[in-house]
This record gives C-alpha cells, structure tokens and sequence, in this order.
C-alpha cells in the first residue's frame, strides 16, 4: 500500500504548506469560533513566541488543562514551536490526577481555559512543589495576579521569534495513558511517530483529504484526538470539534456542518445509533462517507446498528497511547474480515506470540500482541523500569490478547492482566460483555473478576439498562437468559448488576478497577441476580 512520506515531518512544515496552498480556507471550527489556515499558522507563532519572551525553550515542559477547542490546538502546537514538549491533561480527571501529572512532567508553565484556570490555582496553592508554576488561562474576565492573560497571547504580536527547531525525533508530547490499573504513566511521542501513522495509515487507508470535514468528539488529549486532528492539518482538511462528547450535539454538528468522517470509540457509536433508532433514513442521505471507532473493542452489533443508522461503513482501527493511536487499519474501500480490526500500517510489525516464551502463534491461535516499528513511543517520562518491561528487544508488549489469520488480519480477543481465571479456566471479559451487548436494552456492559473461596475467582457482569424499575429487572433476566444460551457454564457471570454507567477512560477503555469497586458495593443491592 502507498504511504505518504511527505507528511512524516515536523508539524510546522506541515502548517507551512497548508498556509500556502489553503491559506484562507477554515481550519477548524469549535462551539465559539473558527479559524482559516492562515489564521491559525499566526496563532500558533504568537504563542510560540510569548512562551519565548517567558523563558520556555528546548527542554522545557508546557501542561494544558483545556477542554477541546481551537485555543487547544494553538497551544500545544504553539508549544512544539516554542521547542518545548506539550503536556495535555483531560480535564475529566481529578484534583488529585491534575496535580499528579504536573508533577510528574515538571512542567513549569501551564496553558489553561477560564473554566479549569479556579481548579489550577487551588492546586498551585495547596502543594508546595507546584508554587512557581506559571499559569497563562484564557477568558476575558479579570485574572489574578501573576496570572498572563493567553487571550492577549492570541491578540498581540510578542517580542520574540518562535525557536521552530524541535527535531521530528525529539519528545514533543508526554500523553499520560489511561491509568486502568494505576497511577498514569507519562508516554513519550515524537511528532515522527504521530505523522507517521498520518502518512502509514489515516491518508492511504481511509484516503483522507483536503475535501474532508471531520467531525471529532474525541479527546484532544488522548494519542487518539490528537493525532486526528494532525491528519486534518495535514491534508489541508477541516476539523470540526466539541467541548466533550454529547449524542445531541453530534447529531447537531452532522445536521450543520458536510460532515464526511466522524470518529469515535465504540460507546460513541452506541449512543449515536440508539439516539437514531426510528430516524435512520434522515441521516443516510448526509456527505458522511466512513465512521471510525478504536480505542476498545468494537462489537459487531454496535457496526450493524450504526451503518444503519447513518448510512456509512464503521471500521475499525486498533493501537494505543504508546504506539501514537493505530498499529493495524481496515481499508474504508476494502472487504472486511467480520471481527478484525484490520492489517498491519506499513512499517509497523505486528507479532502474536506465548507471553511465556515470545514463540510466534499459529494463524488463528490467540497470544500477546507485540509491535515494532515507527510510531512506537520512545518510552515513559521518567520511569526506565516500566520503560524496560514494555519495550522488550524493540518490541512493544501491549498486553493484549489476539489472533493473526493468514492474511493478517488481526482479531483483539481481551487484555492479558483482565483475564479472569476461575477454577483453572481462562475467561474473557469481552467474551461475556459481546454476549450482553446483543440485548437491545443494554445501552452499555462490561464484566470483572470477583473473589471466590473455591474457585479463586468468578466472572460478575455490569450492564447499564435503557429501562428502569420492573423493566430493568426483567432485562438482568433476560440478559442472564442470554448468556446461558451463548456462553458455556465456567464463562457465565456468577452475578449481573445494574450500574448507572461504566467508568472508561477517554478513550473508550474500561477503568476494571473502579468497576471492581463499584459492583463490590452492589452485591446486596437490589438489582442483583444470581444467575
């Protein structure tokens, strides 16, 4: 498959030539504004060049605490033009999460909206190794003191020139991974790594374009939002995004914008096709041409449901924070394998193998997914040992259990560490949670190990339930009925819950220990059934 090597440079080149061949076309557009090209290039450098006048260059880290947005896109590509490296934080985390990932990066400066700016500076007050943090914040209200107005920034030319030498192999964004089982750990990605997955996979595979408009919910935070919207600038396209992802909104945004590719993860598409149910027709006839879902395991009755509901095919990509999004594609024009996330991106070596003994697996025998190649991180910001263990002889160890077919294409069968074992038996998660999501009434599922006496452990079953009271009863039956047709005996959940939803992270991923503890304190609740 043809790549596009003239994309796998520094993200300045890329701006640069959108400026001249796309200068006044728009960019990007967010709930308050827009901006064309040519706009944006200018934004950027002034933000470059005021993080210079305040002493950030190489080496330095910048944080962003910013809902998505363009001022987002400014700032951490402003960042990589000041030399500096780019440290976005979700705002969807706690005071403790913020604090911990300042920490952790040693960022001096941080870039942060007028909604979150209240949260930084409680932090900079509280914990004594975050008292010199320099706090630009957005917002055209009065700001406290020693606090730079990033409004001003976008306005007012600064006195010095953006540095504009970041190497293409130097760390330009720590990206702190999901944290599903700890504390999150600092990724380090190089804007080669995230081009290249641009140029190796979105442009050839899905022929991504400069008459695209993406409609992204995704968090910019995330290697996931992030390296979309790098796509999007890089084939002089526009991108279109939200605060934080709503069902309404996005039916809105398909409804006002020529909405071509709209991407998610697969909750994302859940919503959107259940919100559609009854109303499919006035949605086939929209400029969508291609749905992409990644960042967990996509169901197959999730890709039903929603080419039906919008009239365009949903593939499937699989990667992660560490590999800068996807290691394998499906093409958009292509036969598709049913259940398979697709084929290797070009450069990138994808191996299942025996955790115990790294021996490559037959075609269609499940084991680890391993990774070698361009868009694999340089390793973890201050954390050799953890380094070490995921980068083994070149290879990334994803801890993901898989199958290769002959062809191969590739089949994610669940996480190496979520297994649960009961009795001796290896059981699934997704095995089960693939079963329950074929309910109609299950909006969302997902399942965890519990402790057993003699068993040592037994699958429980989380469901969020579309109906209330007598009905969500009935539908725990049904969904226990279920999984007693489809499952054998061991893989059956000892225990079905209700729960009001499924912790995940931004990217779509289950957070299983905090489910843990929720289904704990459910187990004398009322919506509880043995099975």
């Amino acid at each position: 498959m043809a790549m596009y090597l003239d994309v796998i440079t520094g993200v300045n080149d890329i701006l640069l030539r959108a400026v001249r061949t796309v200068g006044t076309k728009t960019a990007l557009v967010d709930h308050s504004r827009e901006v064309t090209y040519g706009g944006l290039y200018s934004e950027i450098g002034r933000v470059a060049g005021h993080l210079a006048d305040h002493g950030v260059g190489p080496g330095d880290r910048v944080a962003l605490l910013m809902a998505n947005s363009v001022d987002w896109v400014v700032a951490t590509l402003g960042t990589l033009r000041a030399g500096a490296t780019s440290v976005p934080i979700p705002v969807t985390g706690t005071a403790e999460d913020v604090g911990f990932m300042l920490d952790d990066s040693g960022a001096a400066t941080a870039i942060v909206d007028a909604e979150h700016a209240p949260l930084l500076h409680s932090l900079r007050e509280s914990r004594p190794e975050l008292g010199a943090l320099r706090i630009v914040a957005g917002g055209s209200g009065e700001l406290p003191s020693g606090v730079v107005s990033f409004d001003r920034w976008l306005a007012e030319d600064p006195a010095a020139s953006p540095y504009d030498s970041l190497g293409v192999e130097e760390p330009a964004w720590i990206l702190y991974t999901s944290g599903t089982t700890g504390k999150p750990k600092g990724v380090l990605l190089t804007q080669h790594s995230m081009m290249w997955v641009v140029g190796a996979g979105w442009m050839p595979f899905l022929e991504w374009n400069a008459d695209d408009v993406m409609l992204n919910p995704l968090p910019l935070t995330h290697s996931y939002g992030l390296d979309v919207t790098l796509a999007a600038l890089a084939v002089g396209g526009q991108m279109v995004t939200l605060p934080r992802f709503s069902p309404k909104q996005v039916l809105e945004l398909l409804e006002e914008h020529p909405v071509t590719v709209l991407v998610g993860v697969p909750t994302t598409f859940a919503y959107l096709s259940r919100a559609l149910r009854g109303k499919e027709t006035e949605y086939r006839r929209r400029t969508l041409r291609v749905c992409v879902s990644g960042g967990a395991g996509l169901p197959a009755e999730i890709v039903e449901e929603t080419e039906k509901a919008l009239g365009a095919p949903l593939l499937d990509v699989y990667g992660a924070t560490e590999t800068s999004t996807a290691m394998t594609m499906n093409h958009w024009k292509a036969s598709r394998v049913p259940g398979s996330c697709g084929v290797s991106l070009p450069g990138m070596a994808v191996r299942v193998v025996d955790p115990a003994d790294d021996a490559d697996r037959d075609p269609g025998s499940e084991g680890e997914v391993i990774v070698r190649g361009p868009g694999v991180m340089l390793g973890y910001h201050c954390r050799e040992r953890e380094t070490r263990e995921a980068l083994r002889n070149g290879w990334y160890r994803t801890g993901d259990l898989g199958s290769l077919d002959s062809t191969g294409h590739l089949r994610i069968t669940g996480r190496l560490k979520d297994l649960i074992i009961r009795g001796g038996e290896n059981i699934s998660p997704v095995e089960i949670e693939h079963v329950a999501v074929q309910h109609a009434a299950v909006v969302d599922c997902a399942a965890v190990g519990q402790p057993h006496e003699a068993l040592g452990e037994v699958p429980v079953l989380a469901i969020v339930c579309a109906e209330e009271g007598d009905a969500r009863d009935r539908l725990i039956d049904e969904v226990a009925a279920l999984c007693r047709e489809m499952l054998p005996s061991f893989k059956q959940p000892e225990t079905i819950t209700a729960v009001d939803a499924i912790p995940r992270t931004g990217s779509g991923k289950v957070v299983r220990h905090r489910l843990k503890e929720t289904v704990q304190g459910k187990f004398a609740g009322e919506h509880e059934k043995a099975t």
